[in-house]
């Protein structure tokens, strides 16, 4: 199982290497936008606190100490038709707590250009989309047996 795991993790980031540093860009550049209303007022020095249905974007081990469930919205308009929005979830349940949380970025309408300069039919409307799980666990429950 655990060979699997790997197998995928490896698998999903293949993308994100393949296509990382074209001429004069980042890519996946809107990762780095910070989530939570929380985690923002605290200048985005969340990781070591992180203890609520966010901390699965900042850092996961955090998910350990939720009991209840949780969920956080977040939605952003920024200049030029540019939307941000976050939806995270944690769910404590008898022996581990799982959390998931869905992130769009969308950049408006954009005009499209074929290779002579020529304008297209049609804008372009371009999207970031970010998908992430995490299933965690107390480690001294689990050292200890109690888990």
């Amino acid at each position: 199982m655990r060979k699997i795991l790997t197998a995928l993790a490896l698998l999903a980031s293949a993308p994100a290497a393949a296509f990382g540093g074209s001429a004069g860009a980042d890519s996946l550049e809107f990762l780095n936008i910070g989530v939570g209303a929380r985690p923002a007022a605290m200048g985005e020095a969340f990781t070591a606190v992180a203890d609520d249905a966010n901390a699965v974007y900042w850092n996961p081990a955090g998910l350990a100490r939720l009991r209840r469930k949780e969920v956080s919205f977040m939605y952003g308009k920024w200049f030029e038709d540019i939307d941000y929005g976050l939806i995270s979830y944690a769910h404590p349940f008898r022996r581990f707590v799982l959390g998931a949380y869905v992130s769009h970025l969308t950049y408006g309408k954009i005009q499209g250009y074929d290779v002579d300069g020529v304008p297209t039919a049609g804008k372009l409307e371009p999207a970031d989309l970010s998908l992430g799980a995490a299933p965690n666990r107390e480690l001294a429950e689990a050292i200890e047996g109690k888990a």
